[in-house]
């Protein structure tokens, strides 16, 4: 399909493939979908449990960028409330070495 979202109770006959935390905040977003298929203990392992052809992967967008993903369609799943964002914190007294500080650079260009 050239849907490029899908809404989450869509995924309810499809195998979830997703890690611990991503199954926690599904099942408080969505209390009708069946528990995931697989759960894995990262994402990288879910992007790679999909490309394999085991599940539909549910991964945080970010991570596409930096995955794998070979041959798979994808799509936003479009629920609020599977939405995160990540933070990046160090010690106020510290200043970050050249390698942290392009670290907090990158992850910033990923969100």
């Amino acid at each position: 399909g050239g849907e490029l979202s899908v809404e989450a109770g869509e995924l309810a006959g499809s195998p979830i493939v997703c890690d611990r935390r991503t199954s926690s905040a599904l099942a408080r977003a969505c209390p009708g979908l069946p528990a995931p298929f697989c759960l894995t203990e990262d994402e990288r392992t879910t992007c790679s449990c999909a490309a394999a052809g085991l599940g539909v992967g549910l991964v945080p967008r970010s991570l596409l960028a930096v995955c794998d993903t070979g041959p798979c369609f994808i799509k936003t799943v479009a629920e609020k409330a599977l939405e995160t964002r990540a933070a990046v914190i160090w010690k106020a007294d510290r200043s970050l070495s050249p390698l942290a500080e392009r670290a907090v650079a990158l992850l910033g260009e990923l969100a």
